[in-house]
């Protein structure tokens, strides 16, 4: 009885339905809450639905039709369906220990400048040997159908597997920059720098065509393209 009569309120009240949107956590996830709060000035009567899911999970909640639309996700795109694209630009990520952690003792895993294609191979694994030796913080991947991914780790390495990169500041950790930036400006984290630069990511806002509304249209319009998009939700600046 109680969920027949908020049914009939919303509908006197003209309410129109809800919209569905996944989150990737690589994002600056403090912009949702704006987000949240721009929304329900222009639709106060939708119900808004927030989820924050790990790498392909959110791909995961898109093909499955549990949400409308995807901030975030990676352009590898594991999928396929009838999805629109707008791009993101790219994440930066940066490799970073808690300060004073022994391996920031460790000259030679600190390696700066150009470097021979065979000192560089030595280089590195020499530095695989290093950090082998202390456990990586990795994010797991919450798909439910579509295969897993995770943050850089090495082979058999050992992992401390979390729910957010704050969880676990003492291990080794490829963090995304604008994340990392603030705590190595406090002095809380130290940056390790490899041979082989961990590559950006391409990121995108994805949605499906077949569920059009006039509170994705809203949506849409707002994120605007690329570069606010990029200097919203992914850039370290």
């Amino acid at each position: 009885m109680l969920v027949t009569h908020r049914q009939c309120q919303q509908l006197a009240n003209g309410w129109r339905g809800q919209l569905s949107i996944a989150v990737d956590r690589i994002v600056k996830l403090p912009r949702s809450r704006q987000l949240v709060t721009d929304f329900y000035r222009h639709f106060p009567d939708i119900e808004l639905h927030i989820s924050h899911e790990v790498f392909n999970g959110v791909w995961d909640a898109l093909a499955d039709g549990r949400v409308d639309v995807a901030i975030g996700v990676t352009q590898a795109i594991p999928v396929g369906g009838r999805f629109a694209f707008r791009d993101m630009g790219a994440l930066n990520w940066r490799y970073v220990v808690a300060r004073g952690h022994p391996l920031t003792q460790q000259q030679p895993l600190i390696v700066q400048g150009d470097f021979e294609p065979e000192s560089g191979y030595q280089a590195m694994q020499q530095d695989d040997d290093a950090l082998r030796g202390w456990p990586s913080l990795v994010l797991e991947d919450n798909s439910r159908a579509l295969p897993r991914s995770m943050t850089w780790t090495l082979d058999n390495q050992r992992r401390l597997v979390v729910q957010d990169w704050q969880a676990g500041l003492a291990c080794v950790q490829m963090m995304p920059g604008h994340l990392a930036r603030p705590l190595l400006d406090k002095g809380e984290l130290a940056e390790l720098t490899l041979p082989a630069s961990f590559p950006e990511n391409p990121c995108c806002v994805s949605w499906s065509e077949t569920r059009a509304s006039p509170a994705l249209s809203w949506l849409l319009e707002y994120l605007g393209d690329a570069q606010p998009l990029n200097q919203e939700w992914l850039s370290e600046a």
